[in-house]
């Protein structure tokens, strides 16, 4: 009998292809050119705002990463983290940001399977802020 893919599988399967292919260097530089623009659209939206902390440590991660003060993270994890980021900004994504009531809801499910996928990267990097 055939595996069945879930819904789920499916999703962080795209995730992550998404971010392997469209994340680069520079794209990392950009987003944290755009750190306001991306904090102020997660506070203008009530379902985004849920993931206001997340956000925050994906970009202190990838601010991090970028100055060279915190390099011990796989570029595939922190790929994730941004591309989910990437996806916040994008306007014309799978559900059009300007739908109203459903159009940031692609960008919360992009983010929560972010989140899922960097969890345990982002748990080393918390503790190494504490030790």
């Amino acid at each position: 009998m055939k595996d069945k893919i879930t819904l789920r599988d499916f999703t962080m399967d795209y995730v992550k292809q998404r971010a392997e292919e469209e994340i680069t260097p520079d794209v990392l530089k950009g987003l944290i050119e755009k750190k306001d623009q991306i904090i102020a659209k997660c506070q203008e939206d009530k379902l985004l705002s849920h993931f206001k902390d997340d956000i925050s440590i994906f970009l202190k991660i990838i601010e991090e990463y970028e100055k060279g003060v915190y390099s011990s993270i796989p570029f595939s994890v922190l790929s994730v983290m941004a591309y989910a980021l990437k996806y916040i900004l994008e306007e014309n994504d799978i559900i059009p940001d300007y739908i109203p009531c459903h159009g940031q809801l692609d960008d919360a499910i992009i983010m929560l399977y972010a989140i899922h996928l960097t969890q345990k990267e982002v748990d080393k990097y918390l503790r190494s802020k504490t030790q």
